[in-house]
């Protein structure tokens, strides 16, 4: 493991070993590979949760699936320290595995996004480094089925109206001088009206924000219109997955297009003016018959 961060290289040496898990799909049997702790130590959280007094409730999150292990000592710790205190776990793992989550020992499961937290600015002003850009979503949930995926587990909504979005957008920029936004949404066209709208607002009203669409833009539904509307928009990144050649394997998935999608879309771009140099492709590892 080689983990290269803002603060250097992190080599296998510096990190804190945490022990084994399987590795592979479910076809594979009786492999497994080393995991490392990333971040300040159990002991440190103890410490400094010991010197917080009392606490009426403490909240933990854990956005990934694979993270349930740590979680759960982290919940384990904050008893151990805070024996008082409520706890309340969210996250999109207790989300979409609440059953499971239960094990962990909280007092309280959160399902969904906690939407009051969502419309507040982050403090940057914690960080003595520079911040480089800012983050903003516009839905959430997604139609595919994934196996890899929770984002097809959860609630399908649009968050805010797109002037809403544009007003965070102003004050993060006010307030911390960002002109660089990286979208998080799932799945971008499962609400094309959202997006069209959110686009044709930038543009009309000239916001000279650039805007990166990291998470993946559907290929079979991003036309040469749309690529003109995210180009006027100030769009200048965009994540275009590959995914499969498979043709099984993206209808299993609900994926109604193919690889060739994916390549007319970086052909358009390029063709419209976009630097593709800067689009991310993706693929996934290890799917069979691939």
């Amino acid at each position: 493991v080689n983990a290269v961060t803002e603060l250097g290289t992190i080599t296998e040496d510096a990190l804190t070993p945490w022990g084994r898990l399987p590795a592979g799909d479910r076809s594979v049997h009786g492999l497994e590979k080393d995991v490392y702790w990333y971040g300040l130590s159990l002991d440190t959280l103890r410490d400094r949760l010991r010197t917080l007094g009392r606490l009426d409730e403490v909240w933990v999150t854990c956005a990934m699936n694979f993270n349930r292990p740590p979680a759960f000592e982290v919940i384990r710790v904050v008893r151990e320290a805070l024996p008082g205190a409520r706890i309340r776990f969210g996250g999109a793992y207790p989300t979409c595995s609440p059953e499971d989550a239960r094990e962990s020992g909280a007092d309280e499961i959160f399902r969904g996004r906690m939407e009051e937290a969502d419309r507040l600015l982050p403090d940057f002003g914690l960080t003595d480094r520079p911040v480089e850009f800012g983050l903003f979503r516009l839905s959430n949930g997604c139609d595919k089925r994934c196996s890899f995926c929770v984002n097809g587990r959860q609630e399908r909504k649009v968050f805010y109206p797109v002037e809403e979005v544009r007003d965070y957008l102003h004050r993060t920029h006010e307030t911390y001088g960002i002109t660089e936004f990286t979208n998080q949404d799932p799945n971008i066209m499962l609400f094309p009206d959202t997006l069209h709208g959110f686009l044709e607002m930038s543009a009309r009203e000239a916001w000279g924000y650039g805007f990166k669409f990291d998470m993946g833009v559907q290929p079979g539904k991003l036309d040469r219109p749309l690529l003109e509307k995210m180009r006027d928009a100030g769009v200048r990144t965009l994540t275009v997955p590959v995914e499969s050649l498979h043709a099984p394997t993206l209808r299993r998935m609900r994926k109604h297009y193919s690889g060739i999608s994916s390549f007319r879309v970086l052909r358009d771009a390029a063709a419209l003016g976009f630097d593709v140099s800067r689009f991310h492709c993706t693929f996934i590892i290890g799917l069979p018959y691939d």
